[in-house]
């Protein structure tokens, strides 16, 4: 009788190995898995990274071209109006010169 108790519990120290050996390697598993993750995220969060970098770079890029586009309609407007001025400066020196004309003949 105590042969076969000791055989019995020879059996279920064997499971409860064979149930330990299964869980380590459950574990195992779930540690490279979560290495896994981690390493997957990381990396997911790196390209975020860049891609909030390149979206920064390209809104300062545009800012800048509004900028520099704003002083160039400034700059264009302050043009028209000389033009408009000189336009205005010839159409009189015209005038004048063919009213000279005129009184010279």
């Amino acid at each position: 009788a105590l042969q076969v108790e000791l055989q019995r519990l020879s059996a279920e120290v064997n499971a409860l190995q064979r149930q330990a050996v299964g869980c380590w390697n459950e574990v195992e598993a779930a540690a490279a898995a979560r290495n896994v993750a981690t390493i997957e995220f990381q990396q997911d969060a790196e390209n975020m990274r860049r891609e909030l970098q390149k979206a920064y770079r390209g809104t300062e890029f545009t800012r800048r071209i509004v900028a520099q586009a704003g002083q160039y309609q400034q700059e264009l407007e302050s043009w028209q109006a000389n033009k408009s001025e000189l336009e205005a400066a010839v159409a009189v020196r015209c005038r004048e010169w063919q009213d000279a004309n005129l009184a010279l003949r």
